[in-house]
């Protein structure tokens, strides 16, 4: 793992996997037309937006 992080010096061996694991995550495709459904029950429309 040599890319660059924003991670002190010191940080440990758990904290260096978990930053690069989540920098893998944004390879992830997410098809948000496939997922958003027009026809979902009234109460999921409901929710709060995050």
């Amino acid at each position: 793992m040599s890319e660059l992080s924003l991670l002190p010096l010191n940080a440990s061996d758990l904290e260096r996997h978990a930053a690069h694991a989540l920098t893998q995550i944004q390879r992830v495709p997410i098809p948000l037309r496939q997922l958003w459904n027009n026809t979902a029950p009234r109460w999921a429309k409901s929710l709060p937006a995050v």
